[in-house]
């Protein structure tokens, strides 16, 4: 990647600042209770309750990070429900950074209450073996794609049989995305040239779930980079960037993912990282501050994030051709 300012972002949290799990809860300061984020929010929307809300949420944040109240069953329930959807922080007029907030207390929940075996067992599946393993989880969507092709998703559905199914899977399994064919799923070549006279050269990021469930966009992504002239390279050896986790709570695997992928598109001696996907995207800029307390990645980590543009940020640097 090319050179890139490093002061265009916020400074490094401060080490004796307010902090949660370890990590900085110091933007619950930024809050000034003005309550525009509360139409903005999902769950208040429907729910109607204070703690509900990004701002009641941000109460409870500082509250526990305070040590004045208890990681209660009441605390979770509100902080869980959250979506991580971030539409607060568009709409905030104080510039809280209320993804990292959340994001803070979710893995201080992991720390004090990680739940019983099975929740474990079904997060140690998704967070440390499908997520982190693209072999794995192109096999699941494979198995998933015949699922539905061979009719046997809408005999499972009309036997009654997800009925008693346990916890929420009958309710995952309503929420299942048409799986696209092999030809969809099947990885995009290493380098695709750039159509015309090469403005730059840029690296894609396939993702994880978007590979294996969204693969036609990549294609389409890398096609109209091509079109209007960015030499366009995969890296091989990229997966998941950690978002997910990080949203989960998984802290440990957010950041060994964040430097994996860091590392990966460093070799691609691109200028710039594009991402096709809003919430890789937004988790990818955000690697400066999760890698903040790094010595050995802090620096390398400021650089990728001010790399990191979503298509419509780099299509928009230049003329559209075609």
């Amino acid at each position: 990647m090319g050179p890139e300012r490093t002061d265009a972002l916020p400074a490094a949290p401060s080490p004796a600042g307010l902090r949660l799990h370890g990590l900085s809860v110091d933007g619950v300061n930024q809050c000034v209770h003005c309550g525009l984020c509360l139409s903005a929010c999902p769950t208040f929307s429907l729910l109607g309750t204070e703690m509900d809300s990004p701002r009641g949420r941000i109460v409870l944040i500082k509250s526990l990070a305070e040590g004045r109240i208890d990681l209660t069953d009441s605390a979770v329930e509100h902080l869980s429900l959250c979506l991580d959807c971030r539409a607060c922080e568009t709409v905030c007029p104080a510039g809280v950074p209320y993804g990292r907030l959340i994001e803070a207390a979710r893995a201080e929940i992991e720390r004090q209450r990680p739940g019983g075996p099975v929740r474990r067992s079904v997060r140690w599946l998704n967070f440390g073996l499908l997520l982190t393993s693209p072999r794995a989880l192109a096999l699941v969507a494979a198995a998933l794609r015949l699922y539905q092709v061979t009719r046997l998703q809408r005999l499972v559905r009309a036997s009654g049989l997800l009925r008693i199914l346990p916890g929420t899977l009958a309710a995952w399994e309503a929420l299942l995305p048409p799986l696209p064919p092999a030809a969809d799923r099947a990885p995009l070549p290493e380098q695709i040239p750039a159509a015309g006279a090469r403005r730059a050269r840029v690296a894609l990021l396939t993702g994880c779930v978007q590979q294996a469930v969204f693969g036609a966009h990549n294609r389409a992504t890398a096609s109209v980079l091509a079109k209007n002239g960015y030499e366009v390279v995969i890296p091989r050896g990229q997966g998941c960037c950690g978002a997910l986790h990080a949203h989960g709570g998984d802290r440990a695997r957010a950041g060994a993912l964040a430097r994996q992928t860091i590392a990966t598109f460093e070799q691609a001696g691109a200028e710039a990282v594009v991402v096709n996907t809003s919430g890789c995207g937004a988790h990818m800029k955000g690697y400066w501050h999760l890698l903040a307390d790094d010595p050995a990645w802090a620096a390398r980590a400021r650089a990728f994030s001010l790399s990191v543009r979503d298509i419509s940020e780099q299509l928009a640097r230049e003329p559209l051709r075609g």
